[in-house]
């Protein structure tokens, strides 16, 4: 049997992991050994006493003979190994993964701390956008080697990513070098999925933040439209009244405002955040090159958007009911329309963080779930 096991062995690439363990039945049982591949699945780094002594209460109880600590640990073992300690080479072609040849286990584990990291990515009023965004086209760059999509593999890597950095911290730099390449790989590729779903998320943030800021500033504004409009009703009344002409029709002119204060107020709240509209789009743009890179648009009217934002389609040339469409408020269309079109990027950069939110643009290396949300004020 020992002969024909070691030629298996020697043969077959899929004996290799396997144990002989001896003519007589195991033992531990399958579903023991199903509790213990459950458990370290779950939490590889739980302490494994725990899983022990509830296998032995659960034999207490059942009247069987305890399980011994070494067949225990075993299996443990067994279990542990399969996870992370398989052949590299196996590993990364089952997954389809080319394995760079020119691979330093020693610069990509320094990587994890200095590119695959979240650390430093604040500043005083909050997270660091730009930062954010240069941490994770640094990180792109560098798992590039593979030459695969993170997003493939962040479902297997998912329930146990947050466990993954400390179980590389416990193998020594020189020991289990197999293990240590195939979890640097499952850190960098989360890493990156992760970070992109921070980056969406507080560019979501920003664009919440501004509106805020403008909702707080509003009557304000609207206040001091209102007032100036006063001032100069009052300077042409005096006019009139100086030239000993007063025509009805002008002053009924004069009474009706060719634009809402409210319109007016938030047409200049837009003006006075345009840099940051525009740093948004930026990002943007170079996050999916210009949106054609891992970016879908899920509704027609989207892309339109986008095409505003980046004036690669203008205002002019859009039907009415496109218009209508877009804006959505037939006072703000007719303000536009009177020599107002410069917002129209800036409007449609907001449409579009609120597009990302609701899920009408989603991304390919994002696991982010949209959440609908209440229209926005325009």
């Amino acid at each position: 049997m020992r002969r024909r096991l070691n030629n298996w062995i020697n043969t077959f690439d899929e004996f290799k992991q396997f144990i002989y363990l001896g003519k007589k039945k195991p033992s531990i049982t399958l579903f023991e050994f199903f509790k213990i591949e459950q458990e370290l699945t779950s939490n590889p780094i739980q302490v494994k006493k725990g899983i022990y002594e509830d296998i032995q209460n659960q034999r207490k109880s059942e009247k069987q003979k305890p399980l011994a600590k070494s067949t225990y640990y075993r299996a443990v073992k067994q279990k542990v190994l399969s996870i992370y300690c398989s052949e590299t080479d196996n590993w990364f072609k089952a997954k389809q993964i080319p394995f760079p040849e020119d691979y330093s286990i020693e610069t990509n584990r320094e990587s994890l701390h200095t590119i695959f990291t979240f650390s430093d990515l604040k500043t005083y009023g909050g997270a660091d956008v730009n930062a954010i965004y240069q941490r994770l086209t640094k990180a792109k760059k560098c798992f590039s080697i593979y030459n695969v999509e993170p997003i493939r593999f962040y479902p297997d890597i998912l329930s146990r990513s947050r466990f993954l950095k400390r179980i590389l911290s416990s193998i020594p730099p020189n020991q289990q070098l197999d293990a240590q390449k195939k979890i640097i790989f499952e850190i960098q590729a989360s890493f990156i999925i992760e970070c992109t779903d921070l980056l969406i998320g507080e560019l979501i943030h920003k664009q919440g933040r501004i509106r805020q800021s403008n909702s707080a500033s509003r009557q304000k504004v609207e206040n001091q439209l209102r007032k100036k409009a006063l001032e100069s009703i009052r300077k042409k009344i005096k006019d009139m009244e100086d030239s000993e002409k007063i025509d009805i029709n002008i002053l009924h002119e004069y009474s009706t405002a060719l634009i809402d204060e409210e319109i007016l107020a938030r047409i200049a709240l837009f003006r006075r955040r345009s840099s940051a509209y525009m740093s948004i789009l930026e990002i943007l743009k170079d996050l999916t090159v210009n949106m054609t890179n891992c970016v879908k648009f899920q509704k027609k009217e989207a892309k339109l958007i986008y095409q505003l934002a980046t004036e690669e389609i203008i205002w002019s040339n859009l039907s009415e009911q496109e218009k209508r469409s877009i804006v959505r408020k037939p006072d703000l269309v007719k303000a536009i329309d009177q020599g107002n079109v410069d917002i129209v990027p800036l409007l449609a950069i907001s449409r579009i963080i609120e597009y990302i939110r609701n899920g009408k643009i989603t991304f390919e290396e994002s696991s982010a779930i949209p959440v609908l949300s209440p229209p926005e004020f325009f």
